[in-house]
């Protein structure tokens, strides 16, 4: 029966060339038809391409060349498989074709304008983009006008400058007004200094280190309102020293007892780098406002204040009073009770403003630079 059957077979295919039939376990397969593909080969094939490229880009020295045949032949073979899927790609979903930046750009924006309009807003959008340029047109077309108005006037400068005038002269008013450059020349051992500004902006720190190293009578004190900070007349008459602590510095050193005086640190070579280092701090932390001054200062001052009255050793010294300066040199009583305020409770840097502000150079000093006017 088995044979009548294929010579049945046979006998009917033939007279169609292409069309032989071939029967095999599958059943009869036309030999003229396409090869089909296999799509599990093929996924496989995908994410083997797609381990190489990985392994190529992490090289640690990737081949570019290697790198752009792979993903050619990745895109061929995920092209293929969809091709051979119904249109659908190797991660489940409709397959399309890789866009540039450029058409990724102009499809999201062709999507986010046709969901506008979907929504009833593109009229809306239009309109807005309408009458933006539209306002744009206006006041390009006035800048032009009043530009050959003021060119008939005999001015040439845009009209863009004279409106921002009035909010420049608004903001120069706002700020205090910067003292003029003096002329005048210090005499010896003269401390020069503005006295239309506050009392920490006068040599408040120089005079407590004058007056603790008992050279304060050596010095005569002027008002200069054109000066714009303080300085010292040079004993030698060679020019001046000008800057609160630059001036402090150098009278500790002429009149405390040189580089070894206890004001600087003493001898210690130690205590007198601490103490340029507490210095120098702060002078750092005098460019911000009071509050945070304070609050700097006693975060970095509790934990040195908790065993010892001093900042540097076991006396007064430049460090204690530019951070006592650092802190707008409160010797008043009103001036303690604003930085109290901002302090917390019996902390061990409030124990020292107190200290510091009752200690005689520093009332005398606060004393000595208010009188000046």
């Amino acid at each position: 029966e088995l044979s009548r059957e294929r010579g049945r077979r046979r006998r009917a295919g033939k007279g169609q060339p292409g069309r032989d039939i071939a029967v095999g376990d599958r059943g009869p397969k036309m030999s003229g038809d396409a090869p089909t593909v296999d799509l599990e080969e093929l996924r496989s094939k995908i994410a083997a391409l797609g381990d190489s490229i990985k392994q190529l880009k992490s090289s640690s020295e990737p081949d570019t060349t290697a790198i752009g045949t792979a993903v050619a032949a990745l895109l061929e073979a995920k092209r293929s498989f969809a091709k051979n899927n119904g249109g659908i790609g190797v991660d489940g979903k409709e397959w399309q074709e890789p866009m540039t930046k450029s058409q990724k750009k102009k499809a999201e924006k062709e999507a986010k304008r046709k969901a506008l309009e979907a929504a009833g807003g593109g009229n809306q959008v239009s309109e807005a983009n309408a009458a933006k340029k539209a306002a744009k047109k206006a006041e390009a077309k006035a800048k032009k006008a009043a530009m050959k108005a003021a060119a008939k006037d005999g001015g040439g400068g845009p009209p863009a400058a004279a409106t921002k005038a009035p909010e420049a002269q608004k903001q120069a008013a706002a700020l205090p007004p910067r003292p003029m450059l003096t002329k005048s020349r210090l005499r010896p051992n003269q401390i020069s200094f503005n006295p239309n500004v506050s009392l920490e902006d006068r040599p408040v720190v120089a005079l407590t280190v004058a007056i603790l190293a008992g050279s304060i009578v050596d010095y005569e004190l002027i008002s200069d309102h054109t000066r714009p900070g303080c300085a010292l007349g040079l004993p030698s008459g060679n020019g001046e020293v000008s800057g609160d602590l630059a001036m402090a510095r150098f009278i500790a050193k002429r009149d405390g007892g040189g580089s070894t005086s206890a004001l600087l640190g003493g001898p210690s070579e130690e205590d007198a780098a601490h103490m340029d280092q507490w210095v120098d701090y702060a002078l750092s932390v005098s460019k911000f406002g009071l509050a945070r001054r304070a609050l700097s200062v006693q975060r970095t001052l509790d934990s040195v204040l908790v065993s010892g009255t001093y900042v540097v050793g076991h006396a007064i010294s430049l460090a204690d009073v530019a951070l006592f300066a650092a802190l707008g040199f409160p010797a008043s009583d009103d001036a303690r009770a604003g930085i109290a305020s901002i302090l917390p409770g019996g902390c061990p840097t409030l124990r020292w403003v107190d200290t510091m502000a009752r200690h005689p150079a520093v009332a005398e000093a606060a004393q000595l630079a208010s009188n000046v006017a």
